[in-house]
């Protein structure tokens, strides 16, 4: 009982109340022996887009991996634990200077970043970790979690596949930056801060223009152009992501029509899709009314989706796709490291 109430029962690792206590005993062990140790937070870096395409299952057996590399890069007395989700913490005691750390660190991002092979399914996952120090950065249990959760998320402001170690001056900026473009981006919209850019696409073989694809951006006042892989990923955790899509499908549609009524005739319209917009509630009653309010024809908008989404849903996905088809409108198969545009037949 004591085991279960302990222990992952995914991974087997320990889970948050095992870490807590095992924590504590290397707290008291510190600071007894005077000694330093080092909490590294981990979190995934794109898990929940596998998660939510592949889904759940495909996302457990590539958790029950990590794990795996986890243990296997850190020594036998070293403390791995799972908190939940995709993130996981590693407990390195008897720390002398911070270049162990450093060794371990960049072990565990070589192991992490090694292509996954989970049933038909090859995956690539990488991770950003944070790092704080005992006694250094703090000498309670609850302040060092949240030191090195601060710098985990410091590691991903600094492109993801990194590791950061926590610093005093990160805790407000953090704070203050993910609380501060959150309800700024609730505003974004009615204020008028998001931008599309349109990329051209060229054909090759004649030199003329393909198409154009569709690419959002966000200028805000005072922080000036702000990337999408900052405000998408909180669009996607809040739901703004479904009021943001919609803005972009019809904005897209209304500018390439008023182009093509001024004579500039743009072939083909590429809008990327969410995961959260592609359900028959919901995107073929966005498609219809950005098409009615533009008057763009339906065969000059293409929708691009991923394939994984599209696989791993297929009886959602298939009534979808002809209801898109009914209306006239392409379909673009856009995944990770390849593009294949298809239109969707019977």
């Amino acid at each position: 009982m004591r085991h279960l109430a302990q222990h992952d029962a995914l991974t087997g690792l320990l889970n948050r109340s095992g870490l807590h206590e095992a924590l504590g005993q290397t707290l008291t062990r510190a600071s007894t022996k005077c000694r330093s140790f080092a909490l590294l937070f981990i979190d995934l870096d794109r898990f929940k887009t596998i998660n939510d395409t592949l889904g759940h299952d495909v996302g457990d057996e590539l958790l029950k991996v990590v794990a795996q590399r986890l243990q296997g890069n850190v020594k036998q007395f070293d403390t791995v634990a799972r908190l939940g989700g995709d993130e996981f913490t590693v407990l390195l005691e008897n720390v002398i200077h911070n270049e162990q750390i450093i060794q371990v660190a960049e072990r565990i991002l070589l192991a992490l970043g090694e292509v996954y092979q989970v049933g038909e399914h090859e995956l690539f996952v990488t991770g950003s970790i944070g790092i704080s120090l005992y006694p250094h950065d703090a000498g309670q249990a609850a302040q060092l979690m949240k030191n090195a959760d601060i710098a985990m998320y410091r590691a991903k402001e600094m492109g993801k596949n990194t590791y950061q170690f926590y610093s005093i001056d990160m805790n407000m900026a953090h704070q203050m930056s993910h609380l501060n473009l959150e309800n700024a981006l609730r505003f974004a919209l009615e204020r008028q801060q998001l931008q599309l850019w349109y990329q051209p696409q060229f054909d090759l073989a004649t030199g003329q223009l393909a198409g154009l694809e569709c690419l959002i951006r966000w200028r805000h006042p005072q922080l000036g152009l702000i990337s999408p892989l900052e405000f998408i990923p909180i669009a996607e955790e809040n739901g703004l992501i479904i009021p943001i899509g919609d803005w972009v499908l019809n904005e897209a549609c209304q500018c390439v029509q008023r182009w093509r009524q001024q004579g500039f005739v743009v072939p083909q319209i590429a809008v990327n899709l969410s995961v959260r917009q592609f359900r028959p509630d919901l995107l073929l009653s966005q498609v219809t009314q950005a098409l009615q309010n533009s008057g763009l024809p339906a065969q000059v908008l293409e929708l691009e989706v991923t394939e994984s989404l599209i696989m791993t849903r297929i009886n959602e996905a298939v009534a979808i796709l002809q209801q898109l088809k009914q209306l006239g409108v392409k379909v673009a198969i856009d995944d990770f490291w390849y593009r294949l545009f298809i239109l969707i037949t019977a």
